[in-house]
């Protein structure tokens, strides 16, 4: 087993020296990337054991912390770059005007209009002439540390800097190998069980990285295991914002927990220990030289015609779902998956023209 060189992921890698970084925080799952973030967004999966196209095309009906905050009198934004995977969760489908493009992000972050809570997504698809941003096998790596330094350099020269949080993490950990098991009891979120593959969602994934950059974490941070009853897992980040960092507005109630998971999971505000932020806080993260350019050969051409993976298969279910319930009012004899697209670059065009048509804005091929 081998990781990169700090100098092939300067960002996160000068990030994690500046601010905190965790060396126990698990994946929700032993298992994979939509079932994971359905953890970060719920707190549960609602019983999906694996990627699941045809659950996913219908979405998953649990709350998630979106409607919570709504529900507190709070409010979110998500950011993406192709496509908002988030929307696997169908309650988000009627919220399509909280979706805006990541390239406005820097423009909302440099004028300080952002909400309590933002979600971030990454490009999911390499294109002509753009790569991908999602670190996923076989895109370029640089990409994505290129699109962690850019969003850290946005927060870090808005006006909200000083009382923002930005919390960079995985879905899961991309491989099989950890040499501390994952922590075991963990409890099923609302009991229901798996039954391909069967699993009862009674235990954590490996371990995943995680850094949290914030001016009142001092420099140098570790997290390590906490002492309590739970662990750092996916859904830390709704016990942290929802029932730690925020409270409901004037004459609104304040929440529940979504399910047994969220309730037990660890929480992380104690690591904004700092009375005051600190006046040190880097202005700016390393540049990397681009993996294409710095090792030529070694990654496919940025030319479109990669095979369609099952990752990407996915989210073109998700993103025929917005037509087959009619939010947008697109007529089309929907083919799903790869069966429709040829390769990722008319895949990736697929889906932002599925975005643009559905939420009414034009978006960067970027």
């Amino acid at each position: 087993m081998d990781g990169f060189h700090p100098s092939h992921v300067p960002a996160i890698y000068n990030l994690s020296l500046e601010y905190a970084v965790y060396d126990d925080w698990h994946a929700s799952v032993p298992g994979p990337t939509m079932v994971n973030r359905a953890y970060a967004a719920s707190a549960t999966s609602n019983g999906m054991g694996f990627n699941d196209p045809a659950r996913e095309l219908v979405g998953l009906p649990q709350k998630t912390m979106f409607e919570q905050l709504l529900d507190m009198g709070l409010d979110y934004r998500v950011y993406f770059q192709q496509f908002p995977s988030v929307l696997q969760h169908k309650g988000l489908r009627r919220h399509l005007r909280k979706f805006r493009q990541l390239r406005k992000f820097y423009e909302d972050a440099a004028k300080g209009d952002l909400p309590e809570f933002t979600w971030l997504e990454p490009g999911y698809f390499d294109g002509l002439g753009f790569s991908a941003t999602d670190q996923h096998p076989d895109h370029d790596v640089s990409a994505g540390d290129d699109l962690i330094r850019r969003v850290y350099n946005a927060v870090r020269a808005g006006p909200k800097w000083e009382s923002t949080a930005l919390v960079i993490t995985y879905d899961e950990h991309g491989g099989f190998f950890d040499h501390k098991p994952p922590p075991q009891p963990a409890p099923s979120p609302d009991g229901i069980p798996s039954t391909e593959p069967p699993f009862e969602f009674d235990r954590l994934g490996v371990r995943i990285p995680t850094v949290i950059v914030s001016p009142l974490i001092p420099r140098g941070t570790v997290v390590h295991a906490t002492q309590g009853e739970g662990e750092f897992e996916h859904s830390s980040i709704i016990s942290t914002v929802v029932h730690k960092i925020f409270k409901a507005a004037e004459g609104k109630p304040e929440p529940t927990y979504l399910t047994e998971r969220d309730k037990w999971a660890s929480t992380f505000e104690d690591v904004f220990s700092l009375a005051k932020p600190r006046s040190d806080c880097p202005s700016e993260a390393p540049a990397v030289e681009s993996h294409r350019v710095r090792f030529p050969g070694l990654l496919p051409p940025l030319d479109g015609k990669m095979p369609v993976s099952d990752l990407q298969a996915e989210l073109i279910q998700v993103a025929a779902s917005l037509e087959i319930e009619d939010l947008c009012g697109v007529e089309e004899d929907i083919m799903l998956g790869r069966k429709k697209h040829e390769n990722e670059g008319e895949a990736g065009e697929w889906i932002m023209m599925r975005v643009e048509e559905c939420l009414g804005m034009k978006l960067e091929r970027e």
